[in-house]
């Protein structure tokens, strides 16, 4: 038999031979189905063990088993590029296979694919793969140039004056004058029809003018640029390169399904080139799905921290996630300095801002999750200049430091801006440097008490859908200023906090938050509120009722009673009566439970709060459906009426609800139906 003399032929005939899929070549090794297109297409090197593991599952014969093997670890031929019979490639030819953006690939070079957009600038954030993707997407169109692709890193330029000179170099042009620009090339390539990448141009960015000037005097010229800014020139076109693709939830995904996702197969690619072992199953795949996602799905982040595995395991990678920056220090020794370590590349970054940005980034930092401008203004803006703080982060968005969220504002068309994790994390520590960091989170944690304040009480009225979903969009925020709150010492504001988060804890079932909050709150205040202490002990009954611990919840009411009896405060006996009536309907007394639901709708009449009193009167109907009917009735379209006049879209759908399911007890069902299509979206929980 001949034998290929090409490690990934040997592979593609042998698995051929035995009828094998690439899949099913990659299940029995085991490795991912990536390594094995990458192995087949020669744009991957395997490790003795990976290649000693395919030798056994394409049983290669004793006799070929050494050869075989020492293909395998044979340098590996440069990677193929795209070439044409009159245009030729100069690309870097990287060592690893590229992983995922096919689409984005296709766009691209359809884009700049026979000079039809002839700038293109390819902008992202430090790390996220501008460079590999700008080469992928010249080798895809370097056919379409007959005088070639050229790549130029500028990564060592310092000086805006030597871009052009570097460039002159790079292509074999004479010596340029000192000092001379980009339109000193023109009359050297005004005849060439050719692709130039010019990479990591952000330090050294040319004036828009010099970079439209050399496009009009040298037509058959095309630009890809890769930079974290805009070069600002006139039609040129940019493209935003966002991290690689994550499961959009944490819900579990099908197994079989995870590696379609970019992120996830780049990390298991480049981790099973430092542990060929290690294989996506039921045991690591919570690990590894949750590693790439506290990275971001960032290219860097994902092949430093794969490397990681080579001492670790995926969970015990994933342990130490918490701090990325001091885990991920060092990369491939090949790599530019400033692509060796991630806090490089934050430098960088950092390094390129003007000096109000880069105060600005840092405060920022203190988010969670994400804000919107009317929050930076509060938290970050010392002086009170708005525009100044709008501007700087308009500044962060071009420089790539600052996205905008893929989720909206819970305005419809408020803007909402996060950062990358890891970058986060660099902008925490710059801010602890300059000694900012307290007073950067006291100020966050007093604009987020402060919002809470004005946004919970409108959970009981018409604007209840955009309280929520505010409250939704800053809980991550929230939980870090209560956080600090409690850590700083401020007990009683922690605990002001937590009551007023306590009805929204109870709309979303966030329970065990809740429950938290509150009695690590009570423990830390300084117990001179009275008043407070009492409706924090009364919201705690009510979540721990809800929780289904109905013994706590009662002994907590009744410390919340001794308060509010203490001080008179007739809606506070109310409401803990209210909880009461509750645990005894859950405890199967239904006379005891009517008794205290009478007795807290005559407390809330009294003190006037016709929410509440409109819920007693729905829980009152809920005890008296089977034994007073018309009474129940009654007391449903009072409760309805009551929440109609406050816009409470929710409590009119679970009273619609009830009494849609008094009718069907009555036997009316055209009345039940009638009374369900009144209110078709409010679907309340009962």
């Amino acid at each position: 038999m001949t034998l290929p003399l090409e490690f990934g032929a040997w592979i593609k005939r042998r698995r051929k031979e035995l009828d094998l899929t690439q899949s099913a070549l990659a299940h029995m090794v085991p490795c991912a189905v990536q390594t094995v297109r990458a192995l087949e297409s020669r744009r991957l090197r395997p490790s003795r063990q990976l290649a000693e593991r395919l030798a056994d599952a394409l049983q290669i014969a004793a006799d070929d088993r050494e050869l075989f093997l020492a293909l395998a670890r044979r340098t590996a031929p440069p990677v193929r590029t795209t070439q044409s019979t009159s245009g030729t490639s100069h690309l870097p030819n990287p060592e690893t296979p590229f992983v995922g953006r096919q689409r984005q690939i296709a766009h691209l070079a359809a884009l700049i694919g026979r000079g039809k957009t002839r700038l293109l600038t390819l902008v992202g954030p430090g790390g996220v793969g501008k460079t590999r993707l700008a080469i992928e997407v010249s080798r895809r169109v370097a056919g379409d140039f007959p005088d070639g692709a050229w790549f130029v890193d500028l990564t060592s330029v310092r000086e805006p004056a030597l871009v052009a000179a570097q460039i002159a170099q790079v292509l074999g042009l004479p010596e340029l004058p000192a000092g001379a620009t980009l339109p000193s090339l023109a009359p050297h390539l005004a005849r060439r029809h050719m692709l130039l990448v010019l990479d990591n141009l952000e330090h050294v960015r040319p004036e828009a003018a010099a970079v439209s000037a050399l496009l009009r005097d040298a037509p058959g010229l095309t630009l890809l640029t890769t930079s974290r800014v805009a070069i600002g020139a006139a039609r040129e076109q940019i493209a935003a390169v966002e991290p690689l693709q994550l499961p959009a939830t944490r819900d579990a995904v099908p197994l079989e399904e995870l590696e379609r996702y970019e992120a996830i197969s780049l990390f298991l690619l480049r981790a099973q080139a430092v542990r060929p072992d290690l294989a996506l199953d039921e045991a690591t795949r919570a690990a590894i799905t949750e590693i790439c996602r506290r990275l971001d799905g960032l290219p860097l982040a994902l092949e430093l921290a794969a490397a990681r595995l080579r001492l670790l395991s995926p969970a015990g990678l994933l342990a130490r996630l918490d701090h990325p920056l001091r885990l991920l220090g060092g990369g491939a020794h090949d790599l530019p300095e400033r692509q060796q370590k991630l806090r490089a590349v934050m430098d960088w970054s950092y390094a390129l801002l003007d000096p109000a940005a880069q105060a600005l980034f840092r405060r920022l930092a203190v988010f969670v999750d994400g804000w919107t401008a009317e929050a930076a203004e509060a938290v970050c803006d010392r002086a009170g200049h708005g525009e100044d703080t709008l501007s700087s982060i308009e500044t962060l968005l071009d420089n790539s430091l600052v996205q905008l969220s893929a989720r909206p504002g819970v305005f419809g068309d408020e803007p909402r801006f996060r950062m990358l994790e890891i970058i986060r994390e660099y902008g925490i520590e710059r801010l602890a440097e300059h000694g900012e960091e307290h007073a950067a989170r006291e100020a966050h944690a007093r604009y987020f008490q402060s919002l809470v304040a004005r946004v919970a009480p409108e959970l009981r009225g018409v604007r209840q859908a955009l309280s929520l979903a505010t409250l939704d969009s800053e809980y991550e925020n929230l939980r870090a200023a209560f956080e600090w709150l409690l850590a700083a010492g401020a007990g009683d504001d922690a605990l002001q906090f937590a009551v007023d988060m306590w009805y929204y804890w109870a709309r979303r079932e966030r329970l065990n938050d809740g429950c938290s909050w509150l009695e690590r709150a009570l423990e830390r205040a300084a117990r001179q509120n009275s008043w407070l202490e009492g409706r924090a002990l009364a919201a705690l009954g009510d979540l721990l009722f809800r929780r289904g611990e109905l013994a706590r919840a009662e002994a907590v009411c009744h410390h919340a009673r001794a308060h509010f009896e203490a001080l008179g405060d007739q809606w506070g006996g109310a409401f803990v009566t209210l909880v009461e009536g509750h645990i005894e309907l859950h405890r199967g007394n239904p006379q005891r439970a009517r008794r205290l639901y009478e007795q807290s709708l005559s407390g809330f009449r009294t003190t006037g709060d016709a929410f509440w009193t409109s819920w007693t009167l729905y829980d009152l109907a809920s005890v008296l459906r089977e034994t007073d009917v018309p009474r129940a009735e009654a007391l449903l379209e009072e409760s309805e009426a009551s929440f109609r006049s406050q816009g409470f879209e929710y409590g009119i759908g679970a009273v619609l609800t009830a009494r849609g399911l008094l009718a069907i007890a009555r036997g009316n069902l055209s009345r039940a139906r009638h009374l369900r299509g009144e209110s078709p979206a409010r679907a309340p929980l009962l």
